[in-house]
């Protein structure tokens, strides 16, 4: 049985987190992620997910976008298999209205 991924609206993501006390995560690659990510994002790419190379804390909920929102759902789908409790940001960053954050290399 596969695990129950909850989808919630990009737009919201923010919200969602401080409501849930969740960690957002960018799932793209590093320079995809320094070019403009939203506001409080970690990025751990889809690669590092999908090799095994996570370690998050188990009591917090794990949102994850990406820049459509299909590789955020693969992600969310890996780590629900590893027992989070995982969202799937739909329409990821190509629908996000909102001011990004620009990090340095």
């Amino acid at each position: 049985m596969r695990p129950t991924i909850e989808n919630i609206n990009i737009r919201h993501i923010i919200q969602k987190a401080v409501a849930e006390n969740a960690i957002i995560i960018d799932v793209r690659n590093r320079e995809e992620f320094w070019q403009g990510h939203i506001p409080m994002a970690i990025n751990v790419p889809l690669t590092e997910i999908q090799n095994g190379r996570v370690n998050f804390p188990r009591g917090r909920t794990l949102i994850l976008y990406c820049d459509s929102g299909a590789n955020s759902l693969k992600a969310a789908r890996i780590l629900a298999g590893y027992g989070y409790r995982t969202m799937n940001a739909v329409g990821g960053i190509q629908q996000y209205d909102k001011e990004l954050t620009v990090s340095r290399q």
